[in-house]
């Protein structure tokens, strides 16, 4: 039975094993070097000998049969027993900090090593909350799956979600000297929404993940909830806006076209650009390549039935700026 990821457990949808094998390597290599893995990375180094996180990260590389034992230079030691996959940070579980110590974080081999998480089996539950739905494994190899998702400027949503849905584990990471945090919320375990920032600035970027059916109408609500602080997203290519009014008039997600816009868009251009997209694939309809030329273009016209205005936001970057029927 498992005792520090009942969670974990939770997440996968799985019951309580009746039995574990014995991790022997890890065991064996902690008598060699003499240190006492804490209780909760031993049972989870039981319990993942087929790679679970592993599968739930990008190709990341899990080592809990044998950590390196890494000395810290305020004289602390830790297993480092994660490395993403091109080596962009690192994680280790300290040692004689409890059976279920604090995970530490390190960007690009540079110090500080920063805490992650308060647990070692919050680390665990953090990644399948963030990884579980992130990917589709239905092909022959896993691809990025479909998430919601925008931006609002401030962190208000960070209440709104405490007060409505279940508040799970906190993580932090420090990158190029910024301090990233990402909450964990939920309403029901396969459909998850993270919230994260970075602490000197007041913008929040909401995530969602969870059964493809039902991303797309918590979306929407969301976005409806927060109308008044969603920032508009940004574009470089115009595929990425074909996509994102494709994707959301084929799910009804009209809200969140109405909050793609930095001006207000009536229900008549909306009920346009739906037209527009049923006769011929708006994905087809915008032009190919990246978005260049003057500070403001316009696309569409008397043959979409509707057109949609760019503004040049920063360099190379781009938002809607109006989407407006066209008799």
């Amino acid at each position: 039975m498992l005792r520090y990821h009942r969670r974990a457990l939770d997440l996968l949808g799985v019951s309580q094993p009746d039995s574990i094998a014995r991790n022997q390597k890890v065991r064996l290599y902690q008598d060699l070097h003499k240190f006492k893995c804490p209780a909760a990375f031993l049972e989870w180094s039981d319990y993942d000998q087929t790679g679970i996180l592993r599968k739930y990260s990008n190709c990341d590389h899990f080592d809990f049969d044998e950590p390196s034992v890494v000395q810290l230079d305020d004289g602390r030691s830790g297993l480092l027993f994660h490395k993403e996959n091109q080596g962009n940070f690192s994680m280790l579980a300290l040692l004689n900090e409890g059976d279920d110590p604090p995970v530490l974080f390190r960007w690009a081999g540079r110090a500080p090593w920063i805490e992650h998480s308060a647990k070692f089996s919050d680390f665990v539950f953090a990644q399948l909350f963030d990884w579980q739905y992130l990917l589709d494994f239905s092909g022959d190899y896993p691809e990025m799956a479909y998430t919601g998702g925008f931006r609002i400027s401030n962190k208000k949503c960070v209440d709104y979600f405490r007060e409505n849905y279940t508040e799970e584990v906190a993580t932090h990471v420090l990158i190029d000297d910024r301090e990233y945090t990402t909450l964990r919320f939920y309403r029901r375990l396969d459909l998850r929404v993270n919230c994260g920032y970075y602490e000197e600035n007041s913008e929040c970027g909401i995530k969602i993940t969870g059964k493809q059916k039902d991303i797309k109408s918590l979306e929407n609500e969301l976005v409806s909830v927060f109308s008044e602080n969603v920032n508009p997203p940004k574009f470089n290519l115009y595929s990425e806006i074909g996509r994102l009014l494709a994707v959301n008039i084929e799910a009804g997600a009209f809200e969140v076209i109405r909050h793609s816009s930095l001006r207000s868009v009536d229900n008549e251009a909306l009920e346009s650009i739906a037209k527009a997209h049923q006769s011929m694939d708006i994905r087809k309809r915008v032009p190919t390549g990246a978005i260049r030329g003057q500070s403001y273009i316009e696309i569409g016209g008397k043959e979409w039935g509707v057109k949609i205005g760019l503004s040049e936001i920063t360099e190379n970057w781009w938002s809607i700026e109006s989407i407006e029927k066209v008799d």
